[in-house]
């Protein structure tokens, strides 16, 4: 399971450290869909400062080590938080995505999907598009949790990198996986509060170094 850690070093700030996107967007004005919903231009300002960075963004080590591993049938596949799209950039196939996809844009009023990048306003209709992520309030998109779930009955462990570990449901996860008696890994620069209180070991550092490095260990 992944978080916003691991592609910082991709070049997307961590949301809520300095220079994130919180830090200068903040969700309770921007990252609700009642705020897109009552002034969409408003949050079109913040959708594109996230799109601005995403779209320059490339994969960096610590993705490619884990395609590396799916593809060696080493690891079953990826839960990711992030809506970056980086995953797919780096070649992973099974992905999750528990808050999204800000790569597909759909218009609010007639439906239409497109490709980010594309206009905030439907060619087709005139209204406002939106991606389709999860915003604050949102349920999960349908089905995800539960794929994850029976993914992790055939796992024979998890690996928990770079997320804090503060988000529910994705903080489920891991709570699931200590339960079944799988072994649990935070791949972070410290423990974070779940991983205190799960006992979990800790491989500390930057993952865009460590992962490569766990990855070579494994596939030799």
């Amino acid at each position: 399971m992944t978080g916003a850690g691991l592609s910082v070093n991709s070049g997307i700030p961590d949301f809520r450290s300095q220079g994130g996107l919180w830090t200068r967007f903040p969700p309770s004005e921007y990252g609700t869909r009642a705020a897109m919903r009552q002034n969409p231009a408003k949050v079109w300002g913040m959708l594109s400062a996230l799109y601005e960075t995403i779209h320059a963004a490339q994969p960096n080590t610590g993705h490619a080590a884990l395609a590396e591993l799916e593809q060696a049938r080493v690891l079953l596949g990826v839960v990711t938080q992030n809506v970056d799209g980086l995953h797919r950039k780096a070649g992973s196939h099974r992905i999750l995505r528990m808050h999204g996809n800000a790569h597909i844009l759909r218009c609010m009023d007639c439906g239409q999907r497109v490709d980010a990048p594309a206009e905030a306003r439907c060619e087709q209709c005139g209204a406002w598009r939106v991606p389709e992520i999860v915003f604050f309030g949102d349920p999960m998109p349908p089905g995800v949790m539960e794929e994850a779930a029976t993914m992790l009955k055939h796992a024979g462990g998890l690996l928990l990198i770079g997320t804090a570990s503060e988000v529910w449901p994705a903080t489920e996860l891991p709570v699931q996986a200590v339960a079944a008696g799988l072994p649990v890994v935070e791949f972070n620069l410290a423990t974070t509060g779940l991983g205190k209180r799960l006992e979990l070991p800790l491989v500390k550092g930057d993952a865009s170094l460590t992962l490569p490095a766990f990855a070579k260990a494994l596939l030799g």
